[in-house]
């Protein structure tokens, strides 16, 4: 999932009717956790760098309950 302050400009460039706007993800460097947030520690998750190769928009629900948001 995309961080709560990526999310919006995204959402603006797919409301805009524009069909490549996924495009603007393909290849950012983004930070992701790596496991879940520990209950000692909430704020700070085990966390990486990855590097964005594709990306899909769906629609929020049980199938999607379980993924970890990303970082900003």
């Amino acid at each position: 999932m995309i961080a709560n302050d990526v999310e919006p400009g995204l959402a603006s460039r797919r409301d805009r009717g524009d069909d490549d706007w996924n495009a603007v993800m393909l290849n950012a460097l983004i930070i992701v956790p790596v496991a879940p947030y520990l209950k000692d520690n909430p704020v700070t998750p085990p966390i990486a760098t990855g590097l964005v190769t594709s990306l899909t928009a769906v629609e929020a629900g049980p199938a999607t309950a379980k993924l970890l948001r990303t970082r900003s």
